[in-house]
């Protein structure tokens, strides 16, 4: 057989046995490292002799391998013969490497604080804080999706892990939190690290402009929100805004609810009381409300409707469901502000 033949040999060998794409790749690699070592010689004329000197005096005596990275080519090495060649390998003479068991630094606290702390950009850093958080693999990280992240049961569950296996691991509170998804009794109201976190239990940034100037973008809402974390946070767009609304609406139960969104906003006609409901009172107002976005305080966006005027939205607790849904915007000037204006961010991660 000859080299040409093997390698076609070995990818059908190795797709009948689903191999990951990593081993998959890895093989081949390997494969060929070894058949450059060999030169214009076949494999299948390579004897024992000459593979213990591939083993011991290439990878180990000249290229100072790792014993670890020594017996990956020999299991590359079983596979061609034993596998693919279906020839009989004396594995007495081929024998793996014994490696040494060595006890892994543990970081302390603050070695962990110091690292994570010296990532200024806020991607990576949730990237890094959720790897060591959740003992997760550079390929499990790229694969994660949305729906992978369980809050209710804080899990997470791991989709084409090693060896093409699922498994559940644990979701840590803080990476949690830097995902933005909150607790169940989540609003939009910013602490003072910028953690989302409850109306019920803080301070709101209500009676604020949207800039300090009609000239530039400066103080106000939208350098609080950009500050909040730098590079990767700003006040919601019109059209982020909407993007909500237009999911919302593909159920036609809710299509009224732009219109009029009584009973699914924090508005003083709630329960005909003059007490407007809570954010999060029950799983109605979780789902349906989109975390108050309706009702409470009108909230300042980046959206634009002409020179020197700015937009805030969803209406605010004064009024009544069908008078201000949150669907409703209102224009004005940037420099405006009341005790029932605020504002909400968008994270970019």
């Amino acid at each position: 057989m000859t080299n040409e033949q093997l390698i076609k040999k070995m990818k059908e060998d190795m797709n009948m046995r689903n191999f990951s794409k990593y081993t998959y790749d890895s093989y081949l690699g390997k494969t060929r490292d070894i058949m450059r070592y060999y030169g214009e010689k076949q494999l299948e004329e390579i004897t024992t002799e000459e593979l213990r000197e591939f083993l011991l005096k290439h990878l180990k005596e000249k290229r100072k391998l790792s014993d670890r990275s020594i017996n990956y080519y020999n299991s590359v090495i079983r596979f061609i013969y034993e596998v693919a060649l279906d020839k009989l390998l004396n594995k007495k003479q081929l024998p793996m490497r014994k490696q040494k068991k060595t006890v892994y630094k543990v970081l302390t606290k603050e070695e962990l604080s110091a690292f994570f702390n010296a990532c200024d950009n806020f991607k990576f850093k949730t990237i890094f804080m959720l790897v060591y958080g959740s003992g997760l693999r550079i390929g499990e990280v790229a694969n994660l999706r949305v729906e992978d992240i369980d809050s209710k049961n804080m899990r997470i569950f791991v989709r084409e892990g090693k060896g093409n296996k699922e498994r559940y691991t644990i979701l840590p509170k803080q990476s949690l939190e830097m995902f933005g998804a909150g607790t169940t009794d989540t609003t939009n109201s910013i602490g003072k690290r910028g953690k989302v976190i409850s109306k019920k239990n803080s301070n709101i940034y209500n009676n604020i402009m949207w800039s300090n100037s009609l000239s530039d973008e400066t103080g106000g809402a939208v350098e609080v929100a950009r500050m909040m974390y730098p590079g990767h946070s700003t006040l919601c767009y019109g059209v982020q805004w909407d993007a909500v609304l237009r999911w919302i609406s593909k159920d036609d139960t809710n299509k009224k609810y732009l219109q009029d969104s009584t009973g699914k906003g924090n508005y003083l006609d709630e329960d005909d009381t003059n007490n407007p409901a809570i954010t999060g009172s029950n799983e109605d107002y979780k789902i349906k409300n989109i975390y108050d976005m309706a009702g409470n305080v009108w909230e300042w966006t980046m959206e634009t409707t002409g020179k020197d005027r700015k937009v805030y939205r969803g209406g605010n607790y004064n009024f009544n469901g069908n008078e201000r849904p949150i669907s409703h915007r209102i224009s004005v000037s940037p420099t405006s502000y009341d005790y029932y204006i605020g504002f909400r961010i968008t994270l970019y991660l």
